[in-house]
């Protein structure tokens, strides 16, 4: 028989459903009792790693835990779980006792008689229905925290505490997830889970905050700057790490490739690299192929989206690198500052620099002597004494700006460069300069 009770006051169970197969959901609270899925589906990318999805048809997870009561060394109990409601429903199921046994607290998803409200059900007792007058929103993840006390039980929503308290003191029953363990109608859930946290304290609404904070992260934006080193049969890949890594350390990436001339549905399985390393090397290729490339991270909230594509061929030869990416240009006092990305392709050998060449922006003019080598480490310029618009190019092969009038005369028609309009040749008849920037193995 179970009981109410309180093991501890700490993290008592914890189910992340991060499994990607099996019937099991594991447990890695103190408790330890893993739980046994029946009917419900695993969700790859839920809102922190892998989710449960229960269809409403008979589907919950056996977890056969103690309730937790209220009184005692912790004072109480707190949940804490990510829901995504699927559908309406008249009565759902989060949590249930064991059938007919002395512990009838039952937590609702949407409270009997079709309010949609999350609430509890002291079940056997007639009226005893209770709701907090909230909703979750359709096909959206919501952070839920259900907080007992000796005298009453909170909800928090995203951190925040809802307005309406019910005024009943239940324990916290841990039998099943998502469905009564007995009887006629047993309200299986129609939603998604993750990171269900049960802890054997009442926690404060400081400490939820907390908590909400430490849970409420996504997976990392690309990595960026993504280049290939061909050598004989392989091609190394290197990235840089995303600026902005959803709120947890990146733990791993994932890079995949493809020959070129493939569909979108031959990516590799993708290869793990576990951070901080920012490399990778990819075999058994076949030289003088083109092959597409692609990198994404991974923290606790899952992986994140895919980097830009980039090509290369496998080569036992080296050859001029790809055009510097992401040029653009910056007018500043009688100068413009130049920037730019690294080639994706090396070409096979690291970068050793780049040069810069300008010229006017009139037909038939010729491009300059190229200028001392800028460092292979910069990605900045400084430039010229006339502020007018940069085309830039490779020394291997190039990108250019181009399309429009030079910059000082656009930056002065859009008022974004006050006092412009006073340098000589600042309007759209003055004469326009035009350059170039290139990478070169050396």
């Amino acid at each position: 028989m179970p009981r109410a009770h309180c093991t501890n006051t700490g993290l008592i169970h914890h189910w992340t459903f991060d499994e990607t197969t099996g019937a099991t959901a594991t447990d890695a609270g103190s408790g330890a009792k893993n739980g046994t899925i029946t009917g419900a589906t695993r969700v790859a990318q839920g809102r922190l790693g892998g989710a449960l999805s229960f269809d409403g048809n008979g589907d919950y997870v056996q977890v056969g835990a103690d309730a937790l009561g209220v009184g005692g060394c912790g004072g109480g109990w707190t949940t804490a779980l990510w829901v995504k409601r699927t559908a309406d429903n008249d009565d759902t199921v989060l949590f249930a006792p064991e059938h007919n046994t002395a512990v009838r607290a039952v937590v609702k998803l949407e409270q009997w008689e079709d309010t949609n409200e999350v609430g509890l059900t002291r079940s056997g007792v007639s009226g005893a229905n209770y709701d907090f007058g909230y909703t979750a929103p359709l096909n959206t993840w919501t952070h839920l925290t259900i907080v007992g006390t000796s005298s009453d039980t909170k909800l928090y929503v995203n951190g925040v505490a809802h307005a309406t308290t019910i005024s009943q003191a239940f324990s916290m029953p841990l039998h099943r997830i998502g469905a009564y363990a007995g009887g006629n109608d047993l309200s299986y859930l129609q939603a998604d889970l993750d990171d269900i946290r049960v802890y054997g304290h009442a926690k404060t609404a400081t400490e939820i905050t907390a908590l909400y904070n430490q849970v409420n992260i996504n997976p990392p934006d690309p990595p960026t700057d993504v280049t290939l080193t061909p050598a004989t049969q392989q091609l190394t890949v290197t990235w840089t790490p995303p600026a902005n890594n959803g709120g947890a350390d990146v733990t791993s990436y994932v890079v995949s490739h493809k020959l070129a001339s493939a569909g979108s549905d031959a990516w590799s399985t993708p290869v793990s690299v576990t951070a901080p390393a920012v490399t990778a090397v990819i075999s058994s290729l076949t030289n003088a192929s083109v092959y597409e490339v692609r990198v994404a991270a991974r923290n606790s909230a899952g992986q994140g989206a895919w980097s830009e594509v980039v090509s290369a061929a496998p080569s036992a030869t080296v050859v001029a690198p790809g055009a510097p990416r992401d040029v653009s240009a910056v007018p500043g006092d009688a100068s413009l500052v130049v920037s730019w990305a690294p080639p994706s392709a090396d070409g096979g050998a690291v970068v050793s620099g780049y040069l810069i060449q300008h010229r006017e922006d009139t037909q038939g003019a010729a491009w300059s002597t190229p200028a001392a080598e800028v460092a292979a480490t910069a990605r900045t310029l400084h430039c010229f004494e006339s502020h007018r618009r940069e085309n830039l190019s490779g020394a291997g092969s190039g990108q250019e700006l181009g399309g429009h009038r030079s910059l000082c005369d656009r930056y002065c028609r859009g008022g974004e460069h006050p006092g412009c309009a006073t340098k000589p040749g600042c309007h759209s008849g003055g004469p326009n300069r035009v350059a170039r920037v290139g990478g070169a193995s050396l």
